[in-house]
């Protein structure tokens, strides 16, 4: 498999058309899905693939499918969205859609390597994402890469009855760098 950018468990590659089926199976499944914006969604092949459609022909969004390094199996999805180049930020998205992958340090390693591409490639300053009160697991992997609370929005997520903010949360390419060494440096570019 020939990958963006790879570390030791995971590789970004690019998305593909024929993972559609495999994508409406994750955005289907509630345990999945609970703290995104697509939860009340039912998602079909047929969506996924204009969504697949519409980033690939996107200029503000850097979608990857993410591959466990071992199987180069897909095991979730992840992006860069709203890239902004005149003011060099960006947005985070990340779905681990294969549950048994989850709270085994596949997020983290994840987004460490699309928030180096963000820095090195698209020469982001600033890549944002917001991150659901209850969602605690996530939240505690944003704070491990290095991402810092930037502000609240309250009560703005309706949830079985009950309201609960959304946090934003940011970081800033020489915070990252501060932490992180680049693999992309490193690996791919001789400077």
């Amino acid at each position: 498999m020939n990958y963006m950018t790879e570390g030791d468990v995971v590789g970004l590659g690019p998305i593909k058309k024929e993972h559609s089926k495999l994508w409406a199976r994750w955005f289907n499944d509630l345990e999945v899905t609970q703290y995104l914006s697509t939860f009340h969604s039912i998602v079909t092949p047929e969506k996924e693939e204009a969504f697949y459609e519409r980033v690939t022909d996107s200029d503000t969004d850097r979608v990857f499918s993410i591959y466990e390094l071992d199987s180069d199996r897909p095991i979730g999805v992840c992006g860069l969205h709203q890239v902004d180049y005149s003011n060099r930020s960006g947005t985070l998205g990340i779905v681990i859609g294969k549950k048994d992958y989850w709270d085994r340090g596949y997020g983290s390693e994840t987004i460490t390597l699309l928030l180096d591409y963000g820095f090195v490639v698209l020469s982001l300053h600033s890549i944002n994402l917001t991150v659901r009160e209850k969602n605690g697991r996530a939240k505690r992997t944003y704070e491990k890469v290095g991402f810092v609370s930037s502000g609240r929005l309250r009560d703005h997520w309706l949830r079985s009855g009950d309201f609960y903010d959304i946090e934003m949360m940011d970081i800033l390419r020489d915070e990252f760098y501060e932490v992180h060494d680049s693999v992309i440096e490193r690996k791919y570019l001789q400077t």
